[in-house]
């Protein structure tokens, strides 16, 4: 694999802190990055009784990361049609 891709391992890389907030059956993931942008994801069930902490900070933080991609993606293409 040549450099000019985005990994998985190059998004963790870039995340100094993670911070969850639940509110009901409500859990949001707040990604700061190492350039201090923070990046937020977020998962919710439907019925109160299916809810569990944890289960909820993995998918939001999962969707965090999924947004991470399309950021990174454009960043590096953005410096591929610099050079």
């Amino acid at each position: 694999m040549n450099k000019n891709t985005v990994t998985r391992e190059t998004l963790e890389d870039m995340i100094v802190t993670t911070r969850f907030i639940v509110d009901g059956t409500l859990t949001i993931a707040i990604l700061t990055l190492t350039n201090g942008f923070k990046v937020v994801g977020k998962s919710a069930c439907v019925d109160a009784c299916n809810f569990d902490k944890r289960t909820g900070e993995v998918y939001a933080e999962a969707d965090a990361i999924e947004q991470m991609w399309l950021l990174a993606g454009f960043a590096l293409a953005g410096s591929l049609t610099k050079n």
